[in-house]
């Protein structure tokens, strides 16, 4: 039996905006073998905020109470694991120089690593294409890229993200050829990493958030070993009308607010792809952004439309 060291940190103790980046720390400068998050999933977060749940960019200020509201009436944790002791000290020793509270908890068990990595699987967007998680190797004779699974900035599970990389890949199976690309509202980079690693030669990134660049910098380095990731933050980012194509996987509330932006930022010609829509916003969305309608996808409760410009 192998003995694993597990620290409990309750997620209603810190900064939602924290968790990302302490998951990460812990993983890329102290060594843990793994994060847990064992809170509201996210079954919970679409039946409960419904047209309010995140699945791309940043909430408003409302949704960010409201979702903490409901977390205090839950058991909310990261468990951040660890196979040393040493490497446990050091840690425990970083999260009392910033004031962080916490449990440990010890488990024995030879198959642990191996439970904590089912939640993590790959994703086959179609027979060719995968999104791998970064412990994985992708499969000789396959085209994919890996993802570091962070929280809340995009792996792939979401409906909304399998959706976008659907539509793009049916779209270069038609033979159409998009030389620039847009990721606006990028989180972790999938969609954008996506599109470079099927062959777009331009590229560039957008999102509010910085802790969600460090992720995607993360992802760019698992999937390339030369260049550096274009990724802007939004006040640095100004629209132009270069792009070939246009990802956008963000709220309803941001595609209505960030309209203006998104279309000048598409050539005549070019190709708006738009999800992080429920199925009853598609109606709104579609009468707001008045382009010409190439496809509609669905995945249960969501959508994603394929628009021309």
């Amino acid at each position: 039996m192998k003995k694993y060291y597990i620290v409990n940190i309750d997620l209603t103790k810190i900064d939602p905006d924290d968790v990302e980046a302490l998951s990460y720390e812990a993983i890329s400068q102290y060594s843990a073998i793994g994060t847990s998050f064992y809170s509201i999933n996210e079954e919970e977060l679409d039946d409960r905020f419904g047209s309010e749940v995140l699945c791309g960019g940043n909430p408003d200020d409302s949704f960010i109470d409201a979702m903490e509201e409901f977390a205090q009436t839950r058991e909310g944790f990261l468990g951040i694991t660890f196979d040393k002791e040493e490497l446990l000290k050091n840690f425990v020793c970083f999260l009392d120089e910033i004031e962080v509270p916490y449990s440990i908890s010890e488990d024995e068990t030879e198959d642990w690593n191996v439970e904590w990595r089912k939640s993590f699987k790959t994703i086959e967007i179609d027979e060719s294409f995968l999104i791998v998680p970064s412990w994985e190797e992708i499969p000789d004779g396959k085209l994919g890229i890996k993802i570091y699974p962070g929280m809340g900035f995009g792996t792939g599970t979401h409906e909304t993200t399998f959706l976008c990389l659907k539509a793009y890949k049916d779209l270069i199976n038609k033979n159409q050829i998009f030389s620039s690309i847009l990721d606006f509202g990028a989180g972790s980079g999938i969609l954008g990493l996506a599109a470079q690693k099927m062959g777009a030669s331009k590229v560039d990134y957008v999102d509010v958030d910085n802790d969600a660049k460090t992720n995607a910098v993360q992802n760019y380095e698992l999937n390339f070993a030369k260049g550096k990731i274009n990724y802007f933050l939004r006040n640095e980012f100004k629209a132009n009308s270069e792009y070939d194509l246009v990802f956008a996987n963000i709220l309803e509330s941001v595609l209505t607010l960030e309209k203006e932006s998104i279309l000048k930022s598409l050539k005549k010609g070019g190709v708006l792809i738009l999800s992080g829509l429920l199925n009853n916003q598609v109606p709104n969305i579609e009468k707001l952004y008045q382009l010409e309608k190439v496809d509609h996808l669905t995945k249960n409760d969501w959508s994603c439309l394929v628009l021309r410009k």
